[in-house]
C-alpha cells in the first residue's frame, strides 16, 4: 500500500476517483490540513472540475472553497476503508469550513470503491 500523502498517492489519487463524480458537474478547490503526520501537520489540496480530479498535492490553494481539517490517523484509515469519512464527519472529527453547498456536491466522493 502507497503511504498517504506521499507523491505517489497523490498520484494515484485521480485513477482512484474517475468516475465517483460522474455526471456530476461539480467545481470545487479543497485545501486540507492535516495534522499529526510522520512529519508534522501537513497542508494539501485538490481542485475538481466538472467532476474530475484535475489537480492535487501537497502545499496550499489560495482560493479554496472547503477546507477539511483532520488527523493523519484517521486520513490512513479512511484510506484503507476502515472509517466512513461521513462517520467521522458526524464524530467531529473531520472538520469542514466554506461553502457547504459544495461539500454535498462531494459526498459521491464517499463511496466505496466500484
Amino acid at each position: 500500500m502507497t503511504e498517504p500523502l506521499s507523491s505517489e498517492w497523490f498520484e494515484q489519487l485521480k485513477p482512484r476517483l474517475a468516475g465517483r463524480l460522474e455526471p456530476l458537474d461539480v467545481d470545487v478547490g479543497l485545501q486540507c490540513l492535516i495534522g499529526g503526520g510522520p512529519d508534522g501537520d501537513v497542508k494539501c489540496y485538490g481542485v475538481i472540475t466538472e467532476g474530475e480530479v484535475v489537480e492535487a498535492g501537497l502545499g496550499s490553494l489560495d482560493a479554496a472553497d472547503l477546507t477539511v481539517t483532520i488527523d493523519y490517523d484517521d486520513v490512513v484509515r479512511i484510506d484503507r476503508g476502515e472509517l466512513d469519512p461521513n462517520v467521522a464527519y458526524m464524530q467531529g472529527r473531520l472538520k469542514v469550513a466554506g461553502d457547504l453547498a459544495k461539500l454535498m456536491a462531494l459526498l459521491p466522493l464517499t463511496r466505496p470503491s466500484r
